[in-house]
C-alpha cells in the first residue's frame, strides 16, 4: 500500500493515481504492513469522532425543537385547560376600608386639623372610626377620625412616606430601607417585619390575606399577612416603584423596565408582559381590563385574559427595528392590547382611577381627563390651572380632587363640572379620603384637614 501526500488516502500499490483525489502517485513511497494497520485504525478514529459530532448536534437540535414546541404546546393549549379549572371572578376594585361608608358628600366645612411635626406625602386609610398616616419622619399617626385626637404614635423608621394599608386588626407600611413592616392598629405594637432586598418607594396592597410590594430589588413579593412569611417572589428586569394592583386571579405591576407584568395571583407564574411604556403610576383592574398610563400621554387598556405568544418580545423588537429601518410601515398591536388613546400635550404621572364608565387620570399639566372605558375616547376634561401630582378619590357619582396649590374639588363624575370647592393652607400630593361622611386630606404643611 501507498499513502496518497495530497489527501493522505490509502492506495494499492499497483496504483498510479490516487482513488480519492486522483493525484499522481509516482513520488509515494510503499508502507509496511504494519503502518497501514496503524494508518486504518487512526482513520476508524476519526470517522467514529466525526459521528460522535453529527450526532452530538443532532441531539442539540433536537432538544431545543422540542423544547419549543412544548413551550408553544403549554402557552396555547394546555394554559387554556388550566385556566379553565376555576372560573374566573372579578372584584370591582382591590380597596379595602372606605367603599362601604354612608353616603354623604362634605360641604367643605373644616371640621378639625392636626398638625405632625413632617410633610405628609402620603394618603390616609380609616378603618373603624380610626385614621391612619404615614407622617413623613413623624412616623406612623393614628387618630380619631371624628375628632382628630392622637391615639398612638410610631416612629423610629426613617421617613415613611407610602401608602399604608389596614386589615383586621393590622396596619402594613413599606420603608424605604426595604422593610416591610405590620403594627397593631390597637397600639402601633411591632406584629413582623420582612427585609426585602432594595428599597421600597410604594405602598402595599392586600387581598385575601396576602400582601403584594414591589422592591428596588427589582422584585415583586407575595407575603402571608398574618406573619410575614414568604409566599413566593417575582423578578422583573428593572426596579418596581409603583404599588401592585391585584383581583381574585392576577396581580400586575409596573416595573421601570416599562412593562407591564401580569402574573397568577396564587402562584406568581408569568401570563402576560406587556410593552407598556415609560410610567410612575399603578394601574388600574375593572372586569376584564387593566388600565395604564404613561408619563408621555398614553392611556392603554389591556386584556388580563390574554396570555403572551411565542417570541412575543423577540418579534415586538424586530418590528420596531424593522419600523426604524423604514421596511414596514406599523408594527402589529401587541397581545392583549384593547385599545390605546394618546394626549401629546400631558403628562401622567398619577395612577388612573375608574369613575362610572369612565377612566380618569390627573395630570402635570393641570388638566383631569375623563377616557370611555370602552374605547378611550375623550368624554370630558377639567382644567385646574396647576399640576396634579396625585390621583382623585372617586365614589359613585363624584370625585374628589387635591392640586398642587392646595385647592380641592368636588367634581360631577359624569360631566366634569365642579360643584364645590375648598382650600387648605399647603401644598398637596395625596388623594383625599371620604370616609363615614367626612373628607381627609393630608398636606406638606404637616397637616390633616378633616371636612365635614
Amino acid at each position: 500500500m501507498v499513502i496518497c501526500r495530497i489527501c493522505k488516502k490509502l492506495n494499492p500499490m499497483e496504483n498510479t493515481r490516487c482513488i480519492k483525489c486522483w493525484s499522481i502517485l509516482i513520488d509515494s513511497e510503499p508502507l509496511s504492513a504494519d503502518r497501514v494497520l496503524q494508518i486504518e485504525k487512526e482513520i476508524q478514529r476519526n470517522v467514529n469522532r466525526a459521528r460522535i459530532r453529527r450526532f452530538a448536534i443532532s441531539s442539540v437540535l433536537m432538544a431545543a425543537l422540542i423544547t419549543i414546541l412544548a413551550v408553544f404546546i403549554y402557552r396555547n393549549v394546555v394554559s387554556q385547560f388550566i385556566d379553565q379549572e376555576f372560573e374566573l371572578s372579578i372584584p370591582v376594585t382591590s380597596e379595602f376600608s372606605v367603599l362601604d361608608d354612608p353616603w354623604v358628600t362634605p360641604e367643605g366645612i373644616l371640621a378639625w386639623e392636626f398638625l405632625s411635626s413632617s410633610p405628609i406625602k402620603s394618603s390616609p386609610v380609616a378603618d373603624d372610626g380610626v385614621l391612619y398616616i404615614s407622617a413623613g419622619s413623624a412616623g406612623i399617626l393614628a387618630l380619631d377620625a371624628r375628632l382628630g385626637s392622637l391615639l398612638w404614635q410610631r416612629d423610629g423608621f426613617g421617613p415613611v412616606d407610602s401608602d399604608p394599608v389596614v386589615h383586621e386588626g393590622l396596619i402594613y407600611v413599606a420603608l424605604k430601607d426595604g422593610r416591610i413592616v405590620a403594627l397593631e392598629t390597637q397600639d402601633g405594637k411591632i406584629a413582623w417585619i420582612f427585609q426585602t432586598g432594595g428599597s421600597v418607594l410604594s405602598g402595599p396592597v392586600l387581598y385575601r390575606g396576602v400582601l403584594y410590594v414591589g422592591s428596588g430589588d427589582r422584585k415583586l413579593y407575595a407575603l402571608d399577612a398574618l406573619n410575614g412569611e414568604k409566599l413566593w417572589t417575582y423578578k422583573t428586569r428593572s426596579w418596581i416603584l409603583s404599588t401592585p394592583v391585584v383581583n381574585e386571579n392576577v396581580v400586575a405591576v409596573i416595573s421601570r423596565d416599562r412593562y407591564l407584568y401580569i402574573l397568577d395571583r396564587k402562584t406568581g407564574r408569568q401570563r402576560l408582559d406587556y410593552g407598556l411604556g415609560s410610567s410612575n403610576s399603578s394601574p388600574v383592574l375593572w372586569d376584564y381590563s387593566i388600565f395604564g398610563v404613561t408619563r408621555n400621554g398614553w392611556i392603554k387598556s389591556i386584556d388580563w385574559t390574554a396570555k403572551d405568544r411565542l417570541f412575543e418580545k423577540f418579534r415586538q423588537r424586530l418590528r420596531h427595528n424593522l419600523l426604524v429601518w423604514g421596511l414596514i410601515n406599523s408594527i402589529p398591536e401587541q397581545s392583549g392590547q384593547i385599545w390605546s388613546h394618546m394626549e401629546p400635550t400631558m403628562e401622567f404621572s398619577s395612577s388612573p382611577v375608574v369613575s362610572m364608565d369612565n377612566i380618569v387620570i390627573a395630570s402635570e399639566s393641570g388638566h383631569l381627563l375623563a377616557v370611555s372605558m370602552i374605547d378611550g375616547h375623550t368624554q370630558w376634561t377639567f382644567d385646574a390651572g396647576v399640576p396634579l401630582l396625585s390621583s382623585p378619590f372617586s365614589k359613585k357619582a363624584i370625585l374628589y380632587l387635591a392640586d398642587s396649590a392646595g385647592n380641592i374639588y368636588h367634581l360631577d363624575s359624569s360631566t366634569g363640572r365642579s360643584k364645590r370647592e375648598f382650600s387648605v393652607s399647603s401644598r398637596v400630593t395625596t388623594t383625599p379620603l371620604l370616609h363615614q361622611g367626612m373628607l381627609y386630606v393630608t398636606a406638606w404643611d404637616g397637616k390633616i384637614y378633616a371636612f365635614k
